[in-house]
C-alpha cells in the first residue's frame, strides 16, 4: 500500500510538473503540432445589410422585429466587454425597450438572488446592502472597478422598473463554491488568451479543446467538475425557455433576454428550442475585438466552434460546433450597428 501511494504522489508531482512546463514549452507551436486554428469561414457581403447606424439610432434595428415576436434577445458576445453591459442597460436602451412593450428583462444572474433584487428595487435595501448580497458585475476582478460597474447596472435596473419593467434573475448555472468558480474561471480565460495569441482573429478546431485539457493537466482536473455543472445546466435549458415563456404569457408584453451569447445556441437543448426560434428577435452586442461575424447566405446564423463541456470518453472536454442565431449586430466600440438578412417587420 506505502508504494502504490509513493508511485501515486510521483504521478501527481509528475503531472503537475508536466502542465507546467509543457504548455511553456509547445504552446508558440500548438496550431503548428497540432492543428488547432481553423482558417475563417469567408463573409459574404452580399447577406448582410451595409447601411451602418449608431446606438444612438437604435430605432433602425428595433424597427426590424416582427410585430408578433414576442421576445428580444440582447446577445453579450464578450463577458469581458463592460461596454456591452453598458449599452444593454443603458438610458438609449430602457427607451427602446418601452417603445416595443418591454414588460420584463430576464438577466443571466442566480436566481436565488430575485429576493435581494425585489428587495433593492422596493427600497427595502441600501446600494450598499444590496451589494453585500448580489454583485452584478462580470469578470471583473478588481474590486473598485467591479464596484463601478455594479453601481451602474444597479442605477439603470431602478430606472427600469420605474419604467414598468420587471427584472428577473432567472439563471442556476453560478450554484458553485466560489473557489471553484474562480478556478474554472481563469481556466477559461487562460484558453480565450491562447486563442487569441495563437490564432489571432481565427477560430479554434476542435482540437483546441483537446490541447489545453491535456496540456494542463492539473488545471483541468481541478475544474472538471465546475465546468462539467456548467455545460449541464446548458444542456438542460429547455426548462429554462419553458419558464420565460409562462411569465411572459401570464403576464403579458414583450420580453428581453440578455444573457450570454452562447445560451442562445440553436441546439436542441437550448431555451430558444422551447421559446421557437421564430419567436425571438436577436441583437448580438460586440466589441472590435469580440466575435467574428460568419453568415451561412441567407440563415442568419453566427458560427463558432465555442468550448462546450462534456466527459464523454477520455476528453474532459471537447470543442463542438455551436450555431447562434442572429438578426443584427451592434459593435459598442465602432458605433456601427448592422441587421443581417432583415425579416419583415
Amino acid at each position: 500500500m506505502a508504494e502504490i501511494l509513493k508511485w501515486g504522489k510521483r504521478v501527481l508531482v509528475g503531472a503537475f510538473a508536466a502542465s507546467i512546463l509543457v504548455p511553456e514549452a509547445v504552446d508558440p507551436f500548438a496550431d503548428e503540432l497540432f492543428g488547432i486554428c481553423r482558417a475563417d469561414i469567408p463573409l459574404n457581403s452580399n447577406d448582410i445589410n451595409a447601411a451602418r447606424l449608431t446606438p444612438a439610432n437604435l430605432d433602425s434595428v428595433f424597427a426590424t422585429i416582427p410585430a408578433e415576436t414576442e421576445f428580444i434577445g440582447i446577445l453579450d458576445t464578450d463577458h469581458s466587454n463592460g461596454d456591452i453591459r453598458l449599452l444593454a442597460y443603458s438610458d438609449e436602451m430602457i427607451e427602446r425597450y418601452v417603445a416595443q412593450n418591454v414588460r420584463r428583462i430576464f438577466i443571466e444572474n442566480d436566481r436565488d438572488n430575485q429576493e435581494y433584487i425585489d428587495s433593492f428595487l422596493n427600497g427595502e435595501l441600501s446600494d450598499d446592502e444590496f451589494y453585500s448580497y448580489v454583485d452584478l458585475s462580470v469578470w471583473i476582478n478588481d474590486s473598485v472597478q467591479g464596484r463601478i460597474q455594479h453601481d451602474y447596472i444597479a442605477a439603470q435596473i431602478k430606472k427600469m422598473h420605474e419604467a414598468g419593467i420587471r427584472i428577473y434573475a432567472i439563471d442556476s448555472s453560478d450554484r458553485m463554491p466560489p473557489l471553484e468558480s474562480i478556478m474554472a474561471g481563469f481556466y477559461v480565460l487562460g484558453a480565450m488568451d491562447q486563442v487569441e495569441d495563437e490564432c489571432g482573429s481565427q477560430q479554434v478546431t476542435r482540437r483546441m479543446a483537446d490541447y489545453w485539457a491535456i496540456s494542463r493537466t492539473w488545471q483541468t482536473l481541478l475544474t472538471a467538475a465546475a465546468i462539467q455543472r456548467v455545460g449541464d445546466g446548458r444542456l438542460n435549458e429547455r426548462a429554462l425557455g419553458e419558464k420565460m415563456l409562462d411569465i411572459a404569457r401570464n403576464e403579458g408584453g414583450r420580453s428581453a433576454i440578455f444573457y450570454g451569447w452562447a445560451h442562445f445556441s440553436d441546439w436542441g437543448h437550448g431555451f430558444v428550442s422551447s421559446i421557437g426560434r421564430d419567436n425571438i428577435y436577436t441583437i448580438a452586442l460586440r466589441g472590435s475585438n469580440g466575435i467574428s461575424e460568419h453568415i451561412e447566405a441567407g440563415d442568419n446564423r453566427i458560427l463558432t466552434d465555442a468550448v462546450t463541456v462534456s466527459l464523454r470518453g477520455p476528453n474532459l472536454i471537447n470543442g463542438e460546433q455551436s450555431i447562434i442565431p442572429v438578426d443584427s449586430i451592434v459593435n459598442v466600440e465602432t458605433q456601427e450597428a448592422w441587421t443581417v438578412a432583415p425579416r419583415a417587420p
